[in-house]
């Protein structure tokens, strides 16, 4: 009980909201647990066209896990692929260790 009502004060507070929208809208990759029901900022998260919702039940709480690392692993390829073009762009000596950028590239890409 004392937890329900710690979210809904949190959720009420201007400068909650504020932070959790700041977080949401930035470039960051945000893995986050949001209640089933609710409404205010909770409904407004879950109406975001730059979110993937997944419903965890008892029944699929390990597969999903399997299915979120899946995502992630997409969503990290993809980013590690703009870094590799970035990089290369700027760096002609890509094919070459020339620093920790490329290192980290190339450890985000074989994830």
């Amino acid at each position: 009980m004392i937890i329900d009502e710690i979210r809904k004060m949190e959720c009420l507070s201007p400068k909650f909201k504020n932070r959790i929208k700041a977080i949401l809208d930035s470039e960051k990759l945000v893995l986050a647990t949001i209640a089933l029901k609710g409404s205010g900022l909770i409904e407004e998260i879950k109406r975001r066209q730059d979110i993937k919702l997944f419903e965890m039940t008892h029944d699929n709480r390990y597969s999903l896990l399997l299915e979120i690392l899946k995502e992630t692993k997409t969503i990290l390829s993809e980013i590690a692929s703009l870094c590799r073009s970035t990089i290369q762009d700027s760096c002609p000596m890509m094919g070459q260790n020339v620093g920790p950028e490329t290192e980290f590239v190339s450890q985000l890409v074989s994830i």
